[in-house]
């Protein structure tokens, strides 16, 4: 009963928002200082960690950001966190994403040899300012240090999912300051971010045990120097792919229509509760066409 009274106040208070503002195969970039269908985006969150110094807080305003492999001279390995917030504030619900992708600008040589990075999914909030090695910044342990767990440890719960999204290999003595190195995420994760902001916990990049470098790259807050605005390019970047839908065969087409609709009209009314009850009726897992009981 709790079960489906939760259901229903949902389909009731959910509504698909039509604000068409971007046009038909569009590649929209997320980058903070950046103008984004006429407001500037600033919803970027990072921070990294290392655990040589285990307890040290490197703050929201990082300017760079290091990436070290395990097996770097003195075992100091690093992790950067990263998510780009308000996502459904620039993008209207009916946005179909087809693909997506994250970048950085390295601003320091590789170190040592090729250093392999890749990229997860996070599984739980985190906070940029007081998050270390070992916490959350939330107050809580992660699952394993430098929120690489991909398993619960003991009432902890897992930290990052263990699909690995893309993984690139950058060569030893990359050039500083070229184009953009970009790693591939889920186009379904980024679908769930723009249509609740609540549901985004970012990505980690992480170097796997059998990598051996080590490389900084820019962040979000990336004013170095004199330069100013002209490093407003350089800072992490989510480049997102799609169409808005003008058609519900484009949700469903694409795999991207709502849970809620029920009766897969691509709206969130009634009609879906009226369905929802209907199958209720006949089946406790109504999303289940299979089910008769």
């Amino acid at each position: 009963m709790i079960k489906s009274i939760t259901i229903i106040v949902a389909i009731y208070s959910m509504l698909l928002s039509i604000g068409i503002s971007v046009s038909s195969g569009e590649t929209i970039l997320f980058q903070n200082g950046l103008q984004v269908n006429g407001l500037i985006y600033g919803g970027t969150q990072d921070t990294y960690t290392g655990e040589g110094y285990p307890n040290m807080t490197y703050g929201s305003a990082r300017e760079t950001h290091t990436l070290r492999a395990p097996i770097f001279p003195y075992a100091m390995e690093c992790t950067v966190l990263i998510k780009f917030d308000d996502l459904g504030k620039f993008l209207p619900d009916n946005f179909v994403v087809q693909s997506a992708r994250i970048g950085f600008t390295i601003c320091e040589y590789v170190s040592r040899g090729a250093v392999n990075i890749e990229v997860a999914e996070l599984l739980k909030p985190w906070d940029n300012t007081d998050l270390t090695w070992t916490q959350d910044g939330l107050g809580n342990q992660w699952s394993r240090a430098g929120a690489l767990g991909i398993d619960a440890n003991g009432v902890i719960s897992a930290d990052r999912s263990d699909v690995v999204m893309d993984s690139v290999l950058v060569p030893a003595e990359t050039e500083p300051y070229g184009n953009p190195w970009w790693w591939n995420v889920d186009p379904n994760m980024v679908q769930r971010w723009i249509r609740n902001d609540n549901s985004n916990y970012g990505v980690v990049f992480y170097c796997p045990r059998d990598s051996d470098g080590s490389i900084v790259v820019v962040g979000r807050a990336g004013t170095i120097g004199l330069f100013g605005e002209n490093w407003i390019p350089l800072r992490p970047q989510l480049e997102v792919t799609g169409f808005v839908a003008t058609q519900c065969s484009d949700f469903i087409e694409n795999n991207k229509d709502y849970a809620e609709d029920f009766n897969h009209d691509c709206l969130i009314d009634t009609k879906d509760l009226e369905s929802f009850v209907e199958s209720w009726l006949a089946c406790n897992d109504p999303q289940n066409p299979a089910c008769s009981n």
